[in-house]
């Protein structure tokens, strides 16, 4: 996780720079807010560029069953035991990964079975490649301090209580120890297989099926509030519920789920960066 603390605090920030270090960060505070407090306004105002009708009825019990079998053990973590209390060990990485594949790939399928245009439902050819990675930089160029804001929030008012990930920590041991194999297993993970499977997942399948029953504003704030929830990390959860509502938008203001997985892609790219840093530090 990115920590502003660690950015701006006066111990780690000299005295001279860290009022423009301030100045900066509220000043892309205040420019990420306009920029989404818009994005969603127009979202609320025309329901988005994604077509309502290509989805239907049939998706229904397949979101039902999903539901119940992503959100059943996420609910089932925050309420009967502590959050971040589960165990995860390095040869656990990958399998996990593609584990959690199997849901978007058979959606595809499912798709695919009823001639229900893929392409069309991602939205796949209405951005090309260079386009879809300049708004997927700018809208998580706007979204960074609104995350930063979040995640410090919830760090400070848990104390103690907050924790990284297991993810993030077996990451960082790993960068520590030089075990360029779990580093290399983590990366393809949340790089690669991670953006591309909970993209299709949450903002292709998931919201775009509320979305034609609920309507698309009540569906991004359901599908944010789910992709945070199944992360199971308090400390995380504000923060990566604006990170799902920050990918619906730019899926909706582009047309394209290249955008959002894009921008995920390069959101996890950074974040484990930013880790590989932290492990480099003294303890």
């Amino acid at each position: 996780m990115i920590s502003i603390a660690s950015a701006t605090d006066a111990t780690a920030v000299p005295q001279h720079v860290a009022p423009a270090v301030y100045l900066l960060f509220f000043g892309a505070l205040a420019l990420g807010c306009r920029v989404y407090y818009r994005a969603l306004g127009r979202l609320a105002n025309d329901g988005g560029r994604l077509r309502r009708d290509l989805l239907g009825f049939p998706d229904v019990p397949v979101l039902a069953v999903i539901l119940v079998m992503i959100g059943l053990p996420a609910v089932t973590a925050w309420l009967v035991k502590t959050p971040d209390a589960t165990e995860l060990k390095a040869e656990h990485i990958l399998p996990a990964a593609f584990y959690y594949a199997v849901f978007p790939v058979s959606i595809l399928f499912f798709l695919s079975a009823r001639n229900v245009s893929i392409v069309e439902v991602l939205g796949l050819t209405k951005v090309r490649p260079l386009k879809a990675l300049g708004y997927a930089l700018g809208f998580l160029a706007a979204l960074l301090p609104l995350f930063v804001l979040a995640s410090e929030f919830a760090t400070r008012k848990l104390g103690s209580d907050a924790k990284l990930q297991p993810l993030v920590l077996l990451y960082q041991d790993a960068v520590r120890q030089h075990n360029w194999q779990v580093v290399l297993h983590t990366v393809l993970a949340a790089a690669v297989i991670a953006p591309i499977s909970e993209e299709i997942l949450f903002r292709g399948y998931i919201y775009q099926t509320l979305k034609r029953y609920i309507g698309a504003v009540p569906s991004a704030f359901i599908g944010a509030l789910l992709f945070a929830a199944v992360h199971n990390n308090a400390a995380g959860f504000p923060g990566l519920a604006l990170l799902a509502l920050a990918l619906t938008i730019a899926f909706e203001w582009s047309g394209s789920l290249l955008v959002p997985i894009i921008m995920h892609a390069t959101f996890n790219s950074m974040s484990l960066a930013w880790g590989a840093w932290m492990a480099s530090r003294p303890l």
